[in-house]
């Protein structure tokens, strides 16, 4: 079960054998610095399902299992 944004992308950015089918999903923006990372969660600048919340602008997510063997630190995405 994917549920992040970033999930889904790097899955769909696996390249396919054939050169007719499309990619899938692609994230605009550009990749936070790491000298200087956004507040909060240091995805929310490129991420498709933010909505301007104080919790992403403020709080870095806590990671939280969702699954036997999957992780999520998303506030969004909820066990």
């Amino acid at each position: 079960m994917l549920s992040t944004p970033i999930q889904k992308a790097l899955l769909a950015s696996v390249p396919r054998p054939d050169p007719d089918v499309a990619m899938g999903l692609t994230i605009a923006g550009e990749v936070a610095s790491p000298i200087n990372p956004p507040t909060g969660c240091r995805f929310h600048p490129r991420c498709p399902i933010y909505e301007d919340s104080q919790e992403c602008r403020e709080l870095q997510p806590a990671w939280d299992q969702i699954a036997a063997l999957h992780w999520s630190a998303c506030h969004k995405v909820k066990p």
